[in-house]
Formats: C-alpha cells, sequence, structure tokens
C-alpha cells in the first residue's frame, strides 16, 4: 500500500501537470496567434483568462458531483473535455479558439477540484505536507516543459500542432488515470448520504476569509502566469529567438519545480508564516521590477524563480487555517470560486495594458503589482490563522 500511493501520486502528478501544459500552450505559442491576425494582444489576453472561466460555475458544484459519481470519474470526464477543448483549437477561427478554451478550461476546472481530494484521500495523515509539496510542483514543470517545447513546434508545424499537441497530452493522462488511479480503503464511499454544509451555524465571517485567501491565491497565481507569458516578449525587444526565449523563461518553471517541494520546509523552520509570506511577495515583487526594468534579465528571472516557490504552500494552506471544520467544505469552494474569478478576469487587464502601452515591460510591472496585492491581503488576513493546520 505504501508504494502504492506514491504510484498515485505519480499519476495525479501527471494529470496536473498536463493541466498547465494546455494552459500554457497558449502564451507559449502565441506568435503564431498574433502573426497571423488572429488576435492582438488584448484578445490574447481574454483567451488565456477564458481557460479559467468555467471554474467560476463549476468551482461550487464541483466537490457535489465527485461525492456523487465519485472522483475517477470526473477527473476522466475532465481530461476528456480537454482533449475535445484541444481539438476544437486547431481551428484558426476566432469563435473556435475561444470555444475550445472554454471547453478544455470546464474539464481543467473539474480536475483542479477534485485531484486535491485525490491526493488527501491517499496521504491523510504525516505524508500530507510531502505530498502536496511535490503535487503542487506539477503546475510549473507543466509551464516548463510547454515553454521548451511549443514554441518551436509553433514555428516549425503552425498553431494547429500546438493545439493537438495539448490534446494528445490530454489523452495520455486520460489513459494513466484509467489504468492506475484507485480510490483508496479509507476513501468515502461514492453513493454515502450527502451530508449538508452551508447552515446558519457557519459565520459569514468564514465565508468572507475563505474568499479573501483565494483571492490572495488568485493574485499571487496571477503573477506566476503574466510572468511567464510576458518575459518571452521582454527577451524578444533585447534580441532573442522566439524560441530562445521560450527557453529561457523556461528557466522560471525548471526552478519552481525544484523549490516549491522546499519552500514549505523552509516556511515550517521558520515558523511566522505571515512575515514569511508577505517578505516572500513583496521580494517577487521586487525581482520582477528588476526583470522588467534593468538589462540583468536573465539573472532577475533566476531570481524571481528562486523566490517565487517560497510562500506556495502556505497560501494553499490558508483555508485550512481560516475555516472551521464545518465549514470547510462549502468554504473550499468560496476558495475556488474567488480563485477563479481573479484567474479571468486579471489576465486580461494584462493584455490590455500591453496593447495600450505598445510595452513589453508593462505586463510584468502588473504582475508585480498583483504580488503586492497578495502581500497586503496576507497582512490583513494574518491575524486571522491558526498555529497550524487542523
Amino acid at each position: 500500500m505504501l508504494h502504492r500511493r506514491w504510484l498515485i501520486l505519480a499519476v495525479l502528478f501527471a494529470a496536473r501537470t498536463v493541466i498547465a501544459y494546455q494552459f500554457q500552450s497558449v502564451a507559449a505559442a502565441s506568435f503564431a496567434l498574433l502573426q497571423d491576425g488572429v488576435l492582438d494582444f488584448a484578445g490574447l489576453g481574454l483567451l488565456i483568462g477564458c481557460h479559467m472561466l468555467p471554474g467560476i460555475a463549476l468551482a461550487l458544484p464541483g466537490g457535489v458531483l465527485a461525492h456523487r459519481f465519485g472522483g475517477k470519474p470526473i477527473v476522466l470526464a475532465g481530461l476528456g473535455l480537454m482533449a475535445l477543448g484541444g481539438v476544437m483549437m486547431t481551428s484558426l477561427s476566432t469563435g473556435a479558439l475561444f470555444a475550445g478554451r472554454i471547453v478544455s478550461g470546464a474539464g481543467a476546472a473539474l480536475l483542479n477540484v477534485v485531484l486535491t481530494r485525490m491526493v488527501t484521500d491517499w496521504f491523510v495523515g504525516r505524508e500530507m505536507v510531502a505530498a502536496f509539496g511535490i503535487f503542487v510542483a506539477s503546475w510549473p514543470l507543466g509551464i516548463a516543459i510547454a515553454l521548451v517545447t511549443l514554441p518551436a513546434l509553433a514555428l516549425a508545424q503552425g498553431w494547429a500542432s500546438v493545439a493537438l499537441a495539448s490534446a494528445l497530452a490530454s489523452v495520455a493522462a486520460l489513459i494513466l488515470v484509467q489504468a492506475f488511479y484507485t480510490d483508496p480503503p479509507t476513501a468515502t464511499p461514492i453513493h454515502a448520504p450527502r451530508q449538508t454544509t452551508i447552515g446558519a451555524t457557519v459565520p459569514a465571517r468564514e465565508y468572507g476569509l475563505a474568499a479573501a485567501a483565494g483571492l490572495i491565491w488568485g493574485l499571487y497565481n496571477v503573477s506566476l502566469v503574466i510572468f511567464v507569458s510576458a518575459a518571452p516578449d521582454i527577451f524578444l525587444a533585447n534580441g532573442y529567438r522566439v524560441d530562445t526565449a521560450g527557453l529561457i523563461t523556461s528557466i522560471l518553471g525548471w526552478v519552481l519545480v525544484m523549490v516549491l517541494p522546499a519552500g514549505g520546509l523552509i516556511a515550517q523552520r521558520v515558523g511566522r508564516p505571515t512575515a514569511f509570506s508577505v517578505a516572500s511577495l513583496v521580494m517577487i515583487a521586487g525581482a520582477a521590477l528588476a526583470l522588467a526594468l534593468t538589462s540583468q534579465t536573465i539573472a532577475s528571472l533566476l531570481i524571481l524563480a528562486v523566490i517565487f516557490g517560497l510562500p506556495a504552500g502556505l497560501l494553499l494552506s490558508l483555508p485550512g487555517e481560516l475555516l472551521s471544520a464545518e465549514a470547510r467544505s462549502s468554504g473550499m469552494g468560496v476558495f475556488y470560486l474567488s480563485f477563479y474569478l481573479a484567474m479571468t478576469g486579471l489576465p486580461v487587464v494584462a493584455g490590455i495594458l500591453r496593447e495600450a502601452t505598445d510595452t513589453p515591460s508593462s505586463p510584468i510591472l502588473f504582475g508585480a503589482g498583483t504580488a503586492l496585492l497578495a502581500a497586503l491581503g496576507m497582512l490583513l488576513i494574518g491575524r486571522y490563522r491558526t498555529r497550524t493546520t487542523p
């Protein structure tokens, strides 16, 4: 059983990596869409954000669907939607691009809600911190793989090959989950009686705190999305080739894969979670400013990558620290709803700024601002945190 759980984690890790890979496909090969005149920068930002749009509708009911039908069928359905959306996006029609992005985003939203619960079911107890430290690294890994592979693919074969690659990756993950995932012996039965989690006994303040935590997590992730989406533009402006710019930007993802598992352990040793989170977020903003405003772009990107992984575990642990046991199920839905709202709208603002200023550094500066807002949010809700996650 011990070896089985790590195999399960590897399968779930692969599924979440594919989400990031498909999400980053638009930004990684954005030049193909811009050069063909299909989209402008504002439209590109909207297309990136559309991947998160279905999460607004699915964050709350996603857990209910998994409770009713079981986690594995929902994951398989989500990966199927991601594959379908990727195929739809092989067309250069604007309508097909946006429709496919929304379909694949719906599949990703189902996965995001359910995969976390699956990891929890298998690793409840002392190994959970280590498991989640590994699991969260799947996102930057998927982004890094996309940045390394997709620009060259788009240069050689065009946009359709990029969209098809993301669809095939989704199919491969679907096969892995179908072949290897099983529920742990202690998992809640699929047809267990549904419990009511929203009631008058839960203070409204807890849902407000959950929404604030989701916004902070969203601001943090928006800054990452902006950095990896806009950094190639910075390097292109400095004379690098398209494929080289993507390769250099992938440093951010590769370093995060190593830093994220260690970040939570470092934070635990420090013992002051709010101060550690705020300091890390402020340093992230500083490194982003250096990337945008100085000539030391590669060094700034490397420093940004090292710092960025430090607060992730603390930020993702916020719901468990802010919500009581009776509010946790419904509160997590509120948390993800707030997260998806931020992830949908803010990349559009970054795209509008890029279009209005015609300056490659403007989205990076906006990303620095979102990191600072996350730091402010941590200061405001820090006093509500518990010392340990229940």
